[in-house]
């Protein structure tokens, strides 16, 4: 199930305990995300899993006050890894997540091949495999569908940046998770992006806006000329 930034509950843990944490002398550093079920540390900009393992690797701080913490979270809705669900792709950045990454989208189908890269069948699915690495996309589309590309298989650069702007497209993504296993990437808007759509979103106030004030001005027009009929 995927979820948009407008479904987005944010609260800090503290202010959901009553401010416990504040008033025990912990440090607000982590904040719970329940629309993903994820903590996140606001030191690291990534999301917890294994919290215990976390402070004492992480977080330089007494023991007591490292199992104050613990007590604290340990029976928050965490969700594993695996189970996180992802946002929406080309949803609004996660602050906390930190500066989103450059990476590269896989554009070829399930039925790719050296012949077409572009051709595919009725029910081909696009393949949607992320990388921050252009050369792990190049060697993914090589083995993964068989798609043999380097700078000496065509006859100019040009055409080879052609031919790989068919294969992959450059995005902006982040993670919840950073460790190596548990990475998976979700595409977000870049900053163009998100200030376009905020000004379609002002434009649609604007002319609702201006709709109602005009509806409201041609009732009373309306009504001071059914007065004068009258009269």
């Amino acid at each position: 199930m995927l979820f948009t930034p407008s479904a987005h509950a944010i609260h800090t843990i503290h202010a959901m305990q009553g401010n416990r944490g504040e008033r025990e002398g912990i440090p607000a550093i982590f904040t719970l995300y329940p629309a993903y079920s994820v903590l996140l540390c606001h030191k690291h900009c990534c999301a917890v899993y294994g919290l215990d393992r976390h402070l004492k690797k992480h977080h330089h701080m007494p023991a007591p006050q490292q199992r104050e913490l613990l007590a604290l979270y340990e029976e928050l809705p965490l969700l594993p890894p695996g189970e996180v669900a992802q946002p929406a792709p080309y949803s609004s950045p996660i602050d906390a997540l930190g500066p989103a990454q450059d990476a590269f989208l896989c554009c070829c189908t399930s039925g790719s091949s050296s012949s077409s890269s572009s051709s595919s069948s009725s029910n081909s699915a696009v393949c949607s495999f992320i990388s921050t690495s252009r050369v792990k996309m190049r060697q993914h589309i090589n083995q993964q569908h068989r798609v043999k590309l380097t700078r000496w298989s065509s006859s100019a650069a040009a055409s080879y940046e052609d031919h790989a702007a068919q294969l992959w497209q450059p995005v902006k993504v982040q993670t919840f998770f950073c460790e190596r296993r548990y990475v998976r990437y979700f595409i977000v808007q870049e900053e163009e992006q998100e200030e376009q759509q905020q000004g379609e979103q002002q434009s649609e106030q604007q002319g609702e806006q201006q709709g109602e004030q005009q509806g409201e001005q041609q009732g009373r027009q309306q009504g001071r000329q059914h007065e004068s009929e009258r009269q």
